[in-house]
């Protein structure tokens, strides 16, 4: 468990430092509305390399993750390193790089339990 928290530390502290930001493609969500769990799946690209992500959300208030499918949203990446990247939709997800989230994503804040 160590690793893992010293591997993701390492991970923030890398895309903080140096980074770029792009736009994503949601292309397939599985919502757990009792669960109030949303797993995606994006893609986005550098240069001309396909970059597919996955992330998980939990304690939703509302899991209407269904809605975001085939919508793009910001990816911070590395530009030194594409395979380390984050999808941005939460004020959590952009308040935690530093990043002012666009007034265009706030409307998503509802579903989140921040």
């Amino acid at each position: 468990m160590a690793v893992s928290y010293f591997i993701l530390t390492n991970k923030k502290r890398e895309l903080k430092a140096n980074n770029t930001i792009t736009y994503g493609n949601i292309y397939w969500c599985e919502v757990s509305a009792d669960k109030g769990q949303a797993s995606i799946a994006f893609l986005f690209y550098v240069g001309d390399k396909t970059i597919y992500g996955e992330k998980t959300y939990t304690g939703l208030k509302n899991a209407d993750f269904n809605s975001f499918c085939q919508k793009g949203f910001p990816v911070i990446y590395c530009p030194t390193n594409p395979d380390n990247y984050e999808l941005l939709i939460s004020s959590k997800d952009f308040s935690q790089y530093g990043i002012v989230q666009p007034d265009s994503l706030i409307k998503y804040n509802s579903i989140f339990n921040l």
